[in-house]
């Protein structure tokens, strides 16, 4: 892409949502949840 240095590109986008992840305990969301999102964000507890 050319551009001058007086011309900025426009951002991307933000998009944002809801999504709920259920099931019963011990069912493995939260795991789902942080391999999902390559972080650890959830608390996993062993069971």
């Amino acid at each position: 892409m050319n551009t001058s240095p007086m011309e900025q590109p426009t951002p991307k986008e933000h998009r944002s949502g809801v999504v709920a992840v259920i099931g019963p305990p011990n069912a493995g969301k939260s795991t789902l949840l942080n391999r999902y999102l390559e972080q650890k964000i959830a608390i996993v507890t062993p069971t």
